[in-house]
């Protein structure tokens, strides 16, 4: 790396000063949504969406022992009032170790760690961990958020469950979670893990383990015991509460069919486990490069605890979940619909969603709609993007929710509208220039509420060398929600 760079990071590092800062690796659908999550709105997560994924940085496997990809990076924030904020991240990544760090003066630094001693080498000098430890902020696995929250309480017409547990399990997050240290071993037949978080409401102590086999040269089998205890802190009370869960996990992969389920027992203090002790989570798939069906099945008993959440014991409820969903896609052609069911055993109520899909594009032009119905309010999706590749115009994006409802609820029909657009253009060989905007526009009690705005203007530039990348970016956002203006200045080497 030639002198100038390392004397211009340094200059920069003095201003570099704070910001605030959980990952769903399975299920993206085809709006970028996270699977079985309530659905944010646009206009809160348009921010988000211009976010840098780092790909290259998050690769499960290296291609020698040897190789280390690296970035180190100063993010800069001016608001209104003279409110300056800002952090430095630093992210490291090898076959034996992996570490992020956040600095931020002001506010929770994070740190993450993973080493792994032991290798398993795979052809093309492919090299995957087979035993870690981790130290700091790390994701919790999908299996165990399934644990936490068995119920399928969401879906939408494009949402995507399918799901085979992964070599390597636990990730190192770039997020401020709840900080833990964690043991990881991992073997094409064989995998256990286990970790402890100290989390607001007590510890957590989860495990891990299972085996894996090959039943064919396109189908795999997994079958897993899970166990989490998790303490409960009360006040007043000298010896915390445990809650103690226990499990079975069974996935079934082919190219045309899978299943996965868990099977879930909840041991509470001072109660016998009954039935309704009980959860339950299926989903099962046929999956064909023109059509598939996918189904689920899921029941949570009135005394199953997931998490330490009393409130959610003090409910005491039973619920029971059910979803079809249909898929077809032939070229440029896509169409998704489906249904799901919830129904509540205490207060006797079931609440029927229902929705459709369809796409139509290629790799210049798509075009996305669809209509989902959820608790007595119709939404209607639309999006359309470009991405011509010419000389100055690199990508284009128009999209907007329409929110209507019942007239014997809303005389006006129509509960809220949002509207987004995006441009992005090349300027010079190095250079671009990003255009976001967003409106939305709530209706209350007949009335039409103030209208909200946001923008952002950034301009951006990437030079790579033979050893080192150099990314900066300058943007200014407004948010009318909040009447503020903000400043951001981010700079970043890569190795």
């Amino acid at each position: 790396m030639k002198k100038y760079e390392v004397l211009c990071f340094f200059l920069l590092l003095p201003c570099f000063l704070i910001a605030e800062q959980e990952e769903l690796e399975y299920g993206k659908d085809e709006w970028e949504n996270d699977y079985n999550v309530e659905e944010k709105e646009l206009f809160n997560i348009i921010e988000s969406q211009d976010e840098e994924k780092d790909e290259e940085l998050t690769k499960n496997q290296v291609k020698n022992n040897y190789f280390t990809k690296m970035y180190v990076e100063g993010v800069f924030k001016l608001s209104k009032n003279n409110h300056y904020s800002g952090k430095i991240n630093s992210h490291i990544l090898a076959s034996y170790y992996e570490a992020f760090l956040s600095f931020a003066p002001y506010s929770k630094n994070i740190l993450a760690l993973r080493f792994s001693p032991i290798l398993m080498h795979y052809p093309k000098k492919q090299c995957t961990p087979v035993f870690s430890l981790y130290f700091g902020s790390f994701n919790t696995p999908i299996t165990f958020r399934n644990i936490y929250n068995p119920l399928i309480s969401s879906i939408t017409a494009s949402s995507n469950g399918k799901f085979f547990p992964p070599l390597n399990a636990i990730k190192i997050a770039k997020k401020g979670n709840n900080e833990g240290i964690a043991l990881e071993i991992s073997l094409p037949f064989f995998n256990y893990y286990a970790f402890w978080k100290n989390t607001k409401s007590g510890n957590i102590f989860n495990n891990y383990i299972s085996y894996k086999t090959h039943l064919s040269s396109l189908s795999n089998l997994n079958i897993a015991f899970v166990s989490s205890i998790q303490e409960i802190k009360v006040k007043k009370i000298k010896k915390n509460p445990y809650i103690q869960l226990y499990g079975l996990d069974f996935n079934f992969s082919h190219p045309f069919f899978y299943i996965n389920s868990i099977s879930l027992l909840s041991i509470l203090p001072k109660k016998v486990p009954s039935f309704r002790s009980f959860a339950f989570r299926g989903e099962a798939g046929l999956t064909s490069s023109y059509a598939s069906l996918h189904t689920g099945l899921s029941y949570k008993g009135s005394y199953y605890l997931g998490n330490q959440n009393l409130k959610n014991l003090l409910q005491r409820k039973t619920f029971l979940s059910f979803y079809l969903q249909g898929k077809l896609k032939y070229k440029i052609f896509r169409l998704n619909g489906m249904y799901h069911l919830l129904k509540d055993y205490k207060e006797n109520k079931i609440q029927h969603s229902y929705g459709i899909f369809y796409s139509l594009g290629n790799p210049f032009f798509s075009y996305k709609n669809e209509l989902l119905y959820k608790k007595g309010v119709y939404k209607i999706k639309f999006a359309v993007n470009i991405t011509p590749n010419s000389v100055y115009l690199k990508r284009f994006n128009i999209s907007s929710f329409l929110y209507f409802q019942d007239k014997k609820i809303n005389p006006l029909c129509i509960k809220k509208y949002e509207a987004s657009s995006k441009f992005a253009f090349d300027i010079a060989k190095h250079f671009g220039l990003n255009f976001s905007f967003a409106m939305m526009q709530e209706n209350k009690e007949a009335r039409w509420q103030k209208v909200v705005f946001f923008s952002s203007t950034a301009f951006n530039f990437t030079i790579t060398q033979e050893k080192a990348k150099e990314k900066g970016e300058m943007k200014l956002k407004y948010n009318s929600k909040k009447n503020k203006f903000e400043l951001e200045l981010k700079f970043r080497i890569e190795y």
